[in-house]
């Protein structure tokens, strides 16, 4: 896996060694994001749909962020990743 080794945008600003750990603390916020998202849900607070809609959000960008703007192997650069993202967003603005 080579992601995000060549990143459209930051492979030219940042060296490889650092992308890695930048994607890493991007995604790990991601997550928290929508674990912190998931337990509103569960707790019936009222904030939970705008944490999981931005998690959400975040989570494109930075996928799209760190593409290596080629469109072969999309699922190994978070392309699945961005139509479940798609699919949450449409979930949140059906249910809000």
């Amino acid at each position: 896996m080579v992601w995000p080794d060549s990143s459209w945008i930051f492979s030219r600003f940042i060296g490889v060694k650092a992308l890695r750990p930048l994607a890493s603390i991007a995604l790990v916020l991601t997550a928290c994001g929508f674990i912190t998202g998931g337990v509103g849900i569960l707790m019936s607070f009222s904030w939970e749909l705008t944490i999981v809609l931005g998690s959400a959000i975040f989570s494109s960008l930075v996928f799209v962020l760190f593409w290596d703007g080629n469109l072969q192997k999309l699922d190994d650069q978070g392309g699945i990743g961005v139509l479940i993202n798609i699919a949450i967003i449409l979930a949140v603005f059906r249910i809000s």
